[in-house]
C-alpha cells in the first residue's frame, strides 16, 4: 500500500471491508499506529468479521484516547469528522421555524442491535481498565520485621572463669605441671630406646655412575604434543627458540598452512636479532 492510498483511506473510511488484508499487514509492521489501528477496527466491523471483538479489545488497550474509539464505534465517525455547530453571523431575522418533516421510525431490531453492541463495547472497556489498573497497582510485599537483638547470656564461660576460687586455680596449675613432667619423661625413654636398638646411622648407598638425566627427556618436545597454541604460549613467555621449533614441526604436520607458519618463524627470528 502506497502513501497516497493510505491517505485516501484516512480521508474516506466508509468502505474498508475490501482492504482488511492490507490493513492487517500494515498493523503487523506498525502496531503502535493509532490511525492504522482505528482503520483496521473499522474495516473488520464493516466486513462483519468474527474476530472483530478481539480487534476491539486490542484497540482499546493501545488507544491513548478511548473517547475517540467510543465515538467511532457508536457514531461511525472520529470527532474531527463530526458536524460542528454553525458559527454565529450577522444575518436578517430568521423566519418562523417550520415543522421538521417526520422521519420514519427505525425498526426495533436495529435499535436493539445498536444497544447491544454499545453495551458490549462499554463492558469490554470497563473490564480492560480494571485489568490494567490491577496490573499497575500491585500490592507491595510487606517488609519483614527487624530481628530482635540477641540477649546476652547471663552465665558465660568467661564469667565462670572469673568466679573460680584461688584454690581451684592452684589445683589447675598443679595438674598442668605434672602433665608436662610426664611428657618429658616419656620422650627421654623413647630416645634411650632408639640409641640402644640402633646405635649407628646407616650411610647412604652410592648412586650408579651411569644414571641418565631424567629432566632432559621432559624438556624435549614430542611430535604428538606440538600445537599452534603451544607455540604461541612459548612466544609470549620469551622462549623464541622453542616456538620456532614447534612451527617447523607444524609445517611438516600441516603442509597446507606452510605459508602461515613460515611467516611466523620469520617474525620470531627478526625479534631474536633485535
Amino acid at each position: 500500500m502506497t502513501k497516497e492510498q493510505f491517505n485516501q483511506l484516512v480521508n474516506d473510511y466508509d468502505h474498508l471491508e475490501n482492504r482488511v488484508g492490507e490493513l492487517d499487514d500494515l498493523l503487523a509492521r506498525y502496531p503502535y499506529s493509532q490511525p492504522l489501528r482505528l482503520l483496521n477496527l473499522k474495516g473488520h466491523y464493516q466486513a462483519h468479521d468474527k474476530k472483530y471483538q478481539l480487534y476491539l479489545t486490542q484497540a482499546a488497550f493501545y488507544s491513548t484516547d478511548r473517547g475517540i474509539l467510543r465515538t467511532l464505534i457508536e457514531q461511525g465517525k472520529v470527532p474531527d469528522d463530526l458536524p460542528t455547530a454553525a458559527k454565529k453571523s450577522k444575518a436578517p431575522p430568521a423566519k418562523a421555524p417550520q415543522p421538521a418533516p417526520t422521519q420514519p421510525a427505525k425498526g426495533k431490531d436495529d435499535k436493539q442491535d445498536i444497544d447491544r453492541l454499545r453495551q458490549e463495547v462499554l463492558q469490554n472497556l470497563e473490564e480492560l481498565q480494571k485489568a490494567k489498573a490491577a496490573f499497575w497497582n500491585m500490592e507491595e510485599v510487606p517488609a519483614l520485621p527487624d530481628p530482635e537483638p540477641a540477649r546476652p547470656k547471663t552465665n558465660t564461660t568467661a564469667n565462670r572463669k572469673q568466679q573460680a576460687t584461688p584454690a581451684k586455680q592452684a589445683a589447675t596449675a598443679k595438674k598442668t605441671t605434672s602433665g608436662s613432667k610426664k611428657s618429658t619423661k616419656k620422650k627421654e625413654e623413647l630416645i634411650d630406646k632408639f640409641i640402644a636398638e640402633q646405635p649407628t646411622i646407616t650411610p647412604r648407598k652410592d648412586l650408579p655412575k651411569d644414571q641418565r638425566d631424567l629432566a632432559q627427556s621432559s624438556s624435549q618436545l614430542r611430535d604428538d604434543l606440538v600445537s599452534e597454541n603451544l607455540a604461541v604460549i612459548y612466544a609470549r613467555q620469551g622462549k623464541t627458540a622453542k616456538a620456532i621449533e614447534i612451527y617447523k614441526k607444524l609445517i611438516w604436520k600441516f603442509p597446507q598452512k606452510k605459508a602461515s607458519f613460515a611467516a611466523k618463524i620469520e617474525e620470531l627470528e627478526n625479534k631474536q636479532t633485535k
